[in-house]
C-alpha cells in the first residue's frame, strides 16, 4: 500500500529519477525452490512495480543471490519467461560480499571498538579493489578489453559508512 514507509522509500526512489526492477517477491532461490514457485513470485511482485513505477519501464530483473537454479530446466523455464514478458536480465561485474562486514561492523560499534572497525574498514577496501581487479582481469581475457561494470552493493549500515570511500577508491 502506498502509505506503508517501504512504500515511501519506493515513491521516493522513484521520484527522484531512479528505476526499480523485479528481484522477486519473497528473494526467493532458485537452486530451492521450483521454476513454477520462483516464477509466480516474480510475478507478485508485478502490481507494486506498475503502481510504484505508473508508465517508466521496470522490466529489468536480477536473480536474488545470483542463482539462476541448479537444473536446466529452472534456467530455462525462468529465462523462457522473462524474455516472453519483455525482461531484461541485469547482470552484476563486481561483487565482493560487502554485506558481509555489517554485522561485525554493528557488534564492533556497540562495544565501542574503533581498532576493529578501522581494521573492517581497511579490509572492506581492499576486498573492494580485489572484486575490481579480478572483474577487470576477466574482462581483458574475454573480451580484450575493459568493460563497464555493475556493482552488487546492498544498504546497510556499513555501506552507508563506506559508500564515500568505497566509490573514491574506485574512481581512483
Amino acid at each position: 500500500e502506498k502509505n506503508s514507509y517501504d512504500s515511501q522509500i519506493l515513491y521516493a526512489w522513484v521520484a527522484d529519477g531512479q528505476l526499480l526492477g523485479n528481484h522477486t517477491y519473497h528473494h526467493l532461490d532458485l537452486a530451492k525452490v521450483s521454476s513454477s514457485e520462483f516464477i509466480n513470485d516474480i510475478k507478485k511482485n508485478e502490481p507494486i512495480l506498475k503502481s510504484v513505477m505508473s508508465t517508466r519501464n521496470y522490466h529489468y530483473f536480477r536473480y536474488p543471490y545470483l542463482s539462476e537454479g541448479n537444473t536446466q530446466e529452472k534456467r530455462d523455464s525462468v529465462r523462457k519467461y522473462l524474455f516472453d514478458n519483455n525482461y531484461k536480465i541485469s547482470p552484476v561485474t563486481v561483487d565482493f560480499f560487502e554485506y558481509e562486514w555489517n554485522l561485525p561492523y554493528v557488534r564492533c560499534l556497540a562495544k565501542n571498538d574503533e581498532n576493529s572497525i578501522a581494521w573492517l574498514k581497511q579490509s572492506y577496501i581492499e576486498q573492494a579493489l580485489n572484486a575490481l581487479t579480478i572483474s577487470h582481469e576477466l574482462s581483458m581475457m574475454l573480451y580484450k578489453r575493459d568493460i563497464k561494470n555493475v556493482l552488487l552493493i546492498h544498504i546497510n549500515a556499513f555501506t552507508t559508512e563506506m559508500l564515500d570511500e568505497l566509490l573514491t577508491a574506485y574512481e581512483n
